[in-house]
């Protein structure tokens, strides 16, 4: 079935093409049209093979090409509507592969509560996970993981180039996120970058005139290797001695460290 002509049929305008196949059984008993939805079931797999989705909103914060995403190949698998729906596959994106997994209970969602949601996204620049409840509100909370191996070729890729220099290379952030038409808040939230690791709390609160921006970090550990040049290595005129580690059980909060030439 052509995805496209399916949209087109169902009154939908989104630019979404591909192909779909499905493979599902159902299964219902009752007197009545409610009680014959009411105790529908159905099970099976749907499938996309060769999609195509245009219109990201993307485009007039990065490129036009971040607005697509191509060749989209998914399964899903479908163990009944009170089950939760396993989804499973691969796409591009900014000529990448990225490999898709994703498990959802959309009877919660049907219900009008909270969706338990699982999902993860994984290529070779940019790794990303999710595990929460999406609510029908568009709300979200969770635990959230980003990880890429080299940041600083991560920007330029997606077209937002830094200058020459040493450092942000592997780049990580795991943590406990609120997300809210309003704003966004974060907790528990382990930030590493070239070394450097800590731990950190904050908010950013849309619904004013102006975003309002809270954080908090406490700083495990700082490496200055990477922001070094090779001669300044050798010679050692930066030292700093190792921090204590950060108790888990100490409050959230701003620690400095002052460096000096030996």
């Amino acid at each position: 079935m052509d995805l496209a002509q399916l949209m087109a049929f169902a009154g939908r305008s989104e630019a979404l093409t591909g192909t779909l196949t499905s493979h599902l059984s159902y299964a219902s008993e009752g007197a009545t049209s409610e009680a014959l939805l009411a105790n529908m079931e159905v099970q099976g797999t749907v499938r996309l093979d060769g999609g195509s989705y245009a219109g990201l909103g993307l485009a007039e914060a990065l490129d036009a090409a971040a607005d697509r995403l191509d060749n989209i190949d998914v399964e899903v698998a479908i163990a009944g509507l009170d089950q939760p729906v396993k989804a499973s596959g691969g796409l591009d994106w900014r000529g990448e592969r990225f490999a898709l997994s994703a498990t959802a209970s959309p009877a919660a969602m049907l219900a009008g509560k909270p969706m338990p949601v699982q999902a993860s996204l994984s290529g070779n620049r940019l790794s990303a996970g999710v595990t929460g409840t999406a609510a029908p509100d568009g709300a979200f909370d969770g635990r959230v993981s980003v990880r890429t191996p080299d940041l600083r070729g991560l920007l330029a890729w997606v077209g937002r180039p830094l200058g020459p220099g040493g450092g942000l290379g592997p780049f990580s952030v795991s943590g406990r996120f609120n997300a809210t038409p309003d704003g966004l808040s974060f907790e528990e939230t382990d930030v590493s970058l070239d070394g450097t690791s800590g731990r950190g709390e904050g908010s950013i609160q849309l619904s004013g005139a102006v975003p309002v921006i809270k954080a908090s970090f406490a700083l495990e550990q700082i490496a200055l290797d990477p922001y070094l040049g090779q001669t300044a290595r050798r010679q050692g005129r930066v030292a700093m001695p190792p921090l204590p580690p950060l108790s888990r059980r100490q409050p959230v909060g701003a620690r400095s460290r002052s460096i000096s030439p030996d």
